[in-house]
């Protein structure tokens, strides 16, 4: 079911949405070792989605986009320390 409806969302929106989804999925898996306060995770995960930097890596490069916000999770954790 899952496979289908990212289907239908790349096929309406485009397949950086998918990519962001995925990249969403891991960064919280990251941050919940990094960033022991949940707001803070949560706070950290929307300044990503709001990220147009990101985005339009996300477009031409997914790989891109997903070391530029491992680089802001590290550089987020660096601030906590």
């Amino acid at each position: 079911m899952s496979r289908f409806i990212k289907r239908a969302i790349d096929e309406t929106v485009g397949p950086e949405i998918s990519s962001m989804i995925d990249l969403q999925e891991d960064l919280r898996e990251g941050a919940r070792s990094l960033i022991p306060n949940q707001a803070d995770r949560e706070r950290f995960l929307w300044d990503i989605l709001g990220d147009e930097p990101i985005w339009a890596a996300m477009v031409k490069d997914p790989a891109l986009a997903r070391s530029m916000a491992l680089k802001r999770l590290e550089a987020y954790r660096a601030d906590d320390i």
